[in-house]
């Protein structure tokens, strides 16, 4: 297939597949030539608008349908889709949209121009691009990440070579489509295989379990948090489960959590994944029904891709079995770089290897076992947080002296985010949490505040056993 544009992928596989059902949503179903003419009429849109080669699209919508014939269209004229987290406060959408600077915007189902130029939006970095996602939920730090067509392309068909998805699968994407995962891991090898596509929110897990026996989902692919959910909504149901293979990823599920749902869902095929948004997104998996004695590990790399641990202090390649260090990864879906942030970028991929800046180790058999992270990056729900989003918002709060983030294990949820406040003066927990959520997205809001006297700390170093 065609590698050097995901529109031209679609195009062959809209052709190949004509007839069959590509999307389903909200009990509406249309076609693969359905969406082609649809991407079509999208494209003449944005022609009109004096849509260009280099321009940005950002997106910022929860029309999954509007959405991808928007991308699919921005490709075929060989712009770029930038997609913001819906979620996010409306003051944090309008200082992205000043950061990108895009020449269209679709929002509130409308799609109208902006002020950027040709000039503003083509820059070197961005000449093969064609999808940015952000991994920073808040616009006043965001982290862009820069994704071409061939690398989203080849994680996609490394991803299908395992799972080996056709026509007659059903594919239900439960994460937004700001996920890079949602693109490489299920919408591309769902079009490459010209399988049935749903899209379907997944703030009901109730009732996105009773989706999935309805419409007969065959493939899901969702963080361990949804997973769990879903395990335990259908324990009346599992005869009757239609799912052939589910891929779970994000946080790390116990070797025991993942023996109990397999006995949930015994016709499964259970494939662990681990990834980043940098690398593509996908880097490793493992095949639980192969190696039930490695339940610990995330599995292998993908084809091409190359795992090597680096001591983290000296920066040197550490060998042999059980050295801890961090994750160095060689892959051909690394992404470009930052959105303007070559600073990051150098420092992130400059000798063309991506720094994780996860702890882990291989084992003899070259599994991979990951431990956690450098920075203190915190998983919930298969959703990246970083501590310091939190902390810096609540330090802006009058009489707020102090803020320490942390976790803590939840059994259903992952991780659960705990925040740690000291004040100069009387401020209420339910204060801060009222803070949280006028100034911060949901998904960001703590679940345990507390209020201490002082943040324990030792030579400029948080004492974590102490709070």
């Amino acid at each position: 297939m065609d590698i050097t544009n995901i529109y031209n992928l679609f195009e062959k596989c809209s052709r190949l597949y004509m007839d069959k059902i590509m999307v389903y949503e909200s009990n509406n179903q249309y076609s693969y030539s359905y969406i082609r003419n649809r991407v079509y009429y999208r494209r003449r849109e944005l022609e009109n608008y004096g849509f260009k080669k280099g321009d940005i699209l950002l997106v910022c919508s929860q029309d999954h349908i509007s959405i991808l014939e928007l991308m699919l269209a921005c490709w075929s004229l060989q712009g770029i889709v930038a997609i913001v987290n819906y979620e996010l406060k409306r003051l944090d959408k309008e200082l992205m949209k000043e950061y990108i600077n895009p020449k269209m915007i679709y929002e509130d189902k409308e799609l109208q121009t902006y002020s950027a130029t040709l000039a503003d939006t083509i820059t070197p970095d961005l000449c093969n691009a064609a999808y940015i996602s952000f991994s920073t939920g808040t616009s006043n730090k965001p982290k862009g990440i820069v994704h071409s067509h061939r690398g989203l392309i080849l994680n996609a068909k490394k991803i299908n070579a395992y799972l080996k998805l056709s026509h007659n699968d059903k594919c239900l994407n439960l994460k937004p489509l700001h996920h890079v995962a949602s693109l490489s891991s299920l919408i591309l090898p769902s079009i490459m295989a010209g399988s049935e596509l749903h899209f379907k929110r997944n703030d009901d897990l109730l009732s996105t379990t009773t989706y999935v026996y309805e419409k007969k989902i065959t493939f899901i692919d969702v963080s361990a948090t949804v997973l769990k959910y879903i395990s335990y909504f259908s324990e009346r149901q599992v005869l009757d489960c239609p799912l052939r293979i589910i891929s779970v990823n994000g946080e790390h599920l116990s070797a025991e959590e993942i023996t109990n749902i397999k006995e949930k869902f015994p016709n499964a095929l259970i494939y662990y994944a681990y990834g980043m948004s940098e690398a593509g997104p996908r880097i490793t998996y493992l095949d639980t029904d192969l190696y039930p004695n490695k339940l610990e590990s995330v599995g292998k790399p993908l084809e091409e891709i190359e795992l090597s641990i680096l001591n983290h202090d000296e920066h040197n390649q550490l060998e042999g079995e059980r050295k801890i260090g961090e994750i160095v990864i060689n892959t051909p879906s690394l992404m470009i770089g930052y959105f303007k942030n070559n600073l990051l970028t150098n420092k992130t991929i400059g000798d063309g290897l991506l720094k994780t800046g996860d702890l882990g180790y291989l084992d003899k058999e070259g599994f991979l076992y990951v431990l956690g992270r450098v920075d203190g990056q915190i998983s919930r729900g298969g959703v990246a947080i970083y501590p310091y989003e939190i902390e810096d918002m609540i330090k802006m709060m009058p009489r707020v002296t102090d803020c320490v983030v942390t976790e803590s294990k939840d059994t259903m949820n992952g991780n659960r985010v705990i925040a740690f406040v000291s004040v100069s003066d009387h401020v209420e927990v339910k204060d801060i949490y009222n803070f949280c959520n006028s100034n911060l997205p949901l998904y960001l809001v703590p679940q345990s505040i507390f209020i201490v006297d002082e943040i324990p700390m030792k030579n400029g170093k948080l004492l974590r056993t102490k709070l």
